[in-house]
């Protein structure tokens, strides 16, 4: 839980220093589009939606469950995040950065399953069904 508010204060931080005008595009341009912010936001995305899924999973929730829950929760403050950016004076609301989100959330969540049935098929621990630290179900 402390990985979560710790990222989500960073997070934060990053937001707030971008509608104050601090320069938050990476200058890597594919035609007139900032490719460098559209990577910054999918891997911040991906990033919260997998940290956002092990939370609830460690809390009780069924590891599916918890993984499908973060994607929802993460698409729905992604576009009003996106949203919110119409009437930031400094920001534009893009569709690009949306889609970009989008894809970051399955993108890390599809990754973070396959990993974790790996590792459960290949014996590296057991079935994540089973609550963490020996917690009775």
């Amino acid at each position: 839980m402390y990985l979560l508010v710790a990222y989500s204060l960073m997070a934060g931080i990053w937001a707030i220093a971008a509608n104050f005008g601090a320069p938050h595009d990476i200058p890597v341009f594919w035609g007139n589009t900032y490719i460098g912010d559209k990577v910054v936001h999918f891997a911040i995305v991906g990033v919260f939606t997998v940290v956002l899924a092990r939370a609830m999973w460690r809390a009780g929730w069924q590891a599916e469950i918890s993984l499908l829950m973060s994607i929802a929760i993460t698409m729905l403050l992604s576009s009003v995040e996106e949203a919110s950016n119409a009437l930031t004076p400094h920001r534009t609301c893009s569709y690009g950065d949306l889609a970009a989100d989008f894809l970051g959330a399955l993108t890390a969540s599809l990754l973070a399953w396959l990993m974790e049935i790996r590792s459960v098929r290949l014996g590296w621990r057991r079935h994540n069904f089973v609550r963490p630290h020996g917690i009775p179900s």
